[in-house]
């Protein structure tokens, strides 16, 4: 043994997509999911923006001194 991986050339079968997806719910899902991400992303960089310049009044602290 040579460690070759044994198995089969045939890819199995690709399984039926479940109904839902063409019922509108996983697109609903979706869309509920981009709403959430998108309403948190004002939050985020505003915490973002502020460590920035935090960071910037530190380091011209330290430059000053």
């Amino acid at each position: 043994d040579v460690a070759w991986a044994h198995g089969t050339l045939v890819p199995p079968a690709t399984p039926v997509e479940p109904d839902s997806l063409n019922d509108g719910t996983a697109a609903a899902v979706l869309d509920e999911a981009a709403s959430i991400i998108e309403a948190a992303m004002g939050d985020v960089l505003a915490d973002l923006n502020d460590k920035r310049k935090n960071k910037k009044k530190n380091r011209d602290k330290k430059k000053k001194k």
